[in-house]
């Protein structure tokens, strides 16, 4: 997490004990947070892995398609980083929350009748 977050405390207060301070710090942080979550700035920071997937190459827009449908299904991010042509097939390289690889994968051979394979990247084989 890169995040810090500092509370002052200002001399002649109440005596906290060890404590005390404790919660009192970590009161401030939980009104903070909440603050920010309330505002909107807070950041969601989601783990990704990359698949390499490949296709023939008349499938790429429907590699392209299923991408953008899994991230707004499933509200997880899920984008094509890369992409080149090997021969008479595409090879694209996406960007999915860690967990959605089998999905995305699942998907993909959906949506090209069983012509996708994964040929590199995340841990779904």
């Amino acid at each position: 997490i890169e995040t810090v977050i500092a509370v002052a405390r200002f001399r002649n207060g109440p005596l906290l004990g060890a404590g005390g301070l404790m919660r009192a710090y970590g009161a401030a942080a939980r009104q903070l947070v909440a603050a920010a979550e309330e505002a909107g700035v807070l950041e969601n920071i989601v783990e990704t892995s990359t698949v390499v997937i490949a296709a023939p190459a008349g499938s790429v827009g429907a590699l392209y398609a299923v991408a953008s449908a899994v991230s707004q299904l499933d509200s997880q991010p899920c984008e094509a980083v890369a992409s080149e042509f090997v021969g008479h097939e595409v090879r694209v390289t996406f960007s999915v929350a860690r967990g959605l690889e089998g999905a995305l994968l699942a998907r993909m051979c959906d949506a090209t009748a069983g012509a996708s394979r994964q040929v590199g990247g995340g841990p779904v084989r």
